[in-house]
């Protein structure tokens, strides 16, 4: 986005492409001399490893020498943007021009991608299964929260917006949690009454999408 939109650029009409509420996005160079990004790459290390199955040395859980050591020797490609992408930014167009070859069948697309997640599904044998990670804010013990806190910083480095610590991070997450409970019963519910539509075979007629906001008085 910031390749094909730079800082200065401009709309159709001469104003400012990055003008209020879009904010220019700034990329984060990781340096192992950040401990704010050292902590945030240990945190997800440990999460992949818990949800893999995989043991976790030391240098993975408490030792940061070690850990930068290993992570200094990680190869990252620079990022090359792609040539001739075209960002629709006239809200007036009747439709963004697909990038998708004239033709394509869906169903082949499909059949190949399954076939695909299928060969690699027999790769990782029978016994192979990924573990789910139940989300606990208040045990400092399993890298959750250095991930969402870290995730949220790096976040807000890009916008240059203010950085939390953990605590807060933790305490705007007790905040979250309960929302997306209620949001996520709402909305299953709607999801629900349109699948009877479908099971009762109803006209297209019959279907509704929905804007919902619960931060809304009624």
């Amino acid at each position: 986005l910031t390749f094909t939109f730079p800082e200065d650029a401009v709309t159709s009409t001469g104003s400012p492409f990055w003008s209020a509420p879009k904010r220019f996005p700034r990329p984060v160079v990781f340096s192992t001399e950040d401990a704010s990004h050292v902590t945030l790459v240990r945190a997800m290390a440990n999460l992949k490893a818990e949800s893999c199955g995989i043991a976790r040395p030391a240098a993975g859980v408490n030792d940061d020498a070690a850990l930068v050591a290993l992570v200094s020797k990680v190869n990252i490609v620079p990022f090359e943007p792609k040539k001739g992408v075209k960002i629709e930014t006239d809200p007036k167009a009747n439709a963004a021009t697909s990038n998708l070859p004239e033709g394509i069948d869906d169903e082949a697309v499909i059949k190949e991608l399954l076939e695909k997640l299928e060969s690699a599904r027999a790769a990782l044998g029978s016994e192979y299964r990924l573990n789910v990670i139940e989300f606990e804010k208040d045990d400092d013990s399993n890298f959750h929260m250095d991930a969402i806190a870290g995730l949220s910083n790096m976040r807000a480095r890009n916008y240059e917006i203010p950085e939390v610590d953990k605590l807060k991070a933790k305490f705007i997450a007790g905040r979250i949690i309960p929302a997306i409970a209620t949001t996520t019963a709402m909305a299953t519910g709607l999801v629900c009454l349109e699948l009877y539509k479908v099971f009762n075979n109803a006209k297209i007629e019959a279907y509704r999408n929905t804007f919902a906001n619960l931060a809304l008085p009624l």
